[in-house]
């Protein structure tokens, strides 16, 4: 993104976003505030339960209940490992840099069929109970994070077949314990 070609969101939620952004921009400007501000897509893993891009963990949920689910959207999603996630956080809030800025995170891109195929692989016996439905959320889902790597070194990334199959055993682990709420939303 360059000074001469501005983001122009198409939803309220990219302009939200974007005036988040310009805050920080202004809060170091006037006040030498520093911040990073991240950007993630989809966040996956125990302890995602809300909103719309949740649906892919609630998926892996209901696959270790052995109920029904429908993915409410479909196409691609670039998906990225709710503790990574958390960890970036952290580093960032250490990481000692001047300014205002602003990175994405990025993971597996994947299609979201082929998502019920993986979460399947890892949880045989939810074979037929996920489905997909519903439009592509209307956000570009190629992120690069090369500008966070490169600003704060040592950001880990897990793969997307290794976080489904964590997802999966920490889900059975509390299943197994009663800990597991039968609630998908």
């Amino acid at each position: 993104m360059g000074e001469e070609d501005p983001l122009e969101p198409g939803t309220h939620y990219g302009v939200f976003k974007m005036a988040n952004e310009g805050s920080a921009r202004i809060f170091y400007q006037t006040s030498g505030i520093s911040s990073i501000g991240l950007r993630p897509w989809t966040v996956y893993g125990v302890g995602r339960d809300r909103g719309l891009t949740a649906d892919p963990t609630l998926a892996i949920k209901a696959a270790v209940l052995g109920v029904p689910f429908q993915i409410r959207v479909s196409g691609f999603m670039d998906m990225q490992y709710v503790e990574d996630v958390a960890e970036t956080f952290v580093k960032c809030a250490q990481a000692e840099i001047e300014g205002a800025h602003v990175f994405n995170l990025a993971g597996d891109i994947v299609q979201m069929n082929d998502l019920v195929a993986k979460i399947e692989h890892y949880a045989p016996e939810a074979k037929g109970l996920l489905t997909v439905g519903g439009p592509q959320v209307p956000v570009s889902f190629h992120m690069d994070a090369t500008a966070l790597h490169t600003a704060v070194p040592g950001i880990t990334r897990t793969s997307l077949d290794a976080g489904i199959e964590k997802t999966v055993n920490r889900f059975e682990a509390l299943k197994m314990t009663g800990r597991l709420a039968a609630e998908l939303a």
